[in-house]
């Protein structure tokens, strides 16, 4: 069964509702959103960036709420509220969905910027 981890205000809604869409179990894990809590080493290991939602389905763990969605789409959706993997459509979608909500994206940013990397110039 998927466990969502997942507190008030956060994306996690996401999932649970794309869940209750496709009238799927799941269970819910509340998480304390605490900063201590967030950076502690347990919480590390479920979402390495600190934040929530997380997901675990089985062996898959994922921390990005898109990817979750999609990983369930894919997995338990049977074709429901998305179209098809080979579709023009599909490849529209996946252009407007992908990359312009990632956590990730602001992390690294914030590296690039906070400890730029060193360029040194090579000779061939």
């Amino acid at each position: 069964m998927i466990k969502i981890y997942h507190t008030k205000g956060t994306r996690g809604l996401r999932v649970i509702w794309l869940c209750e869409e496709l009238k799927i179990d799941y269970q819910i894990q509340k998480v304390d959103f605490s900063k201590e809590f967030r950076f502690s080493e347990e919480w590390l290991k479920i979402n390495p960036l600190g934040k929530l939602p997380s997901m675990q389905d089985g062996d898959v763990l994922l921390f990005e709420s898109c990817a979750m969605m999609q990983y369930i789409l894919d997995k338990y959706g049977k074709g429901k509220l998305q179209p098809l993997q080979l579709q023009h459509l599909r490849v529209v979608e996946l252009q407007h969905t992908n990359g312009k909500d990632l956590t990730m994206v602001e992390q690294t940013m914030h590296l690039l910027v906070e400890q730029p990397v060193q360029h040194t110039q090579h000779q061939l």
